[in-house]
């Protein structure tokens, strides 16, 4: 049964690796390709689309994100598996932590594609490490109360 999981594995990330060839192919973008599953069934794929769509956070992780809570009608991936060509980036890991995802799989490690590709979003990782107000593009807090408010509001009328 051990080695019938493997197999499973092992087919999933094959089609994660076969969209980021597919991306490529086709002009969306980077290499990067990614596939959710649920009970053994992919409930969600996705590529690279930054290039086609004029949009920098269309990576494979977030458009199998899109894909596979739009299918399944919920916000809420919990329970599911995450076979990604590469370690997702910052943007995407942070992604697969709000959908409740319960493990990652990736092939080719981040540190492997920076060396190949530059090093502009470890950079970026690193600079998310320092306060806000001292990081490359500074943040400032304006109009907290206000906001708060509004976040309060939301909350109390889910309850």
């Amino acid at each position: 049964m051990e080695g019938q999981g493997e197999e499973s594995k092992i087919h999933f990330m094959k089609r994660a690796i076969e969209l980021s060839r597919h991306a490529v192919k086709v002009g969306d973008g980077a290499p990067f390709g990614c596939v959710i599953v649920k009970d053994n069934q992919i409930i969600g794929e996705g590529w690279n689309h930054t290039k086609s769509q004029y949009d920098p956070t269309a990576h494979g992780e977030i458009d199998a994100i899109r894909n596979a809570c739009r299918a399944m009608k919920t916000l809420s991936l919990e329970g599911t598996e995450i076979y990604c060509s590469c370690e997702p980036c910052l943007m995407c890991a942070a992604a697969i932590h709000i959908i409740g995802a319960s493990k990652v799989y990736y092939a080719v490690s981040k540190s492997v594609v920076y060396s190949i590709l530059g090093q502009p979003l470890k950079t970026i990782e690193e600079d998310l490490k320092n306060p806000t107000d001292q990081r490359k593009i500074p943040a400032q807090s304006l109009l907290s109360g206000e906001a708060q408010k509004v976040v309060e509001e939301w909350h109390q009328g889910k309850q």
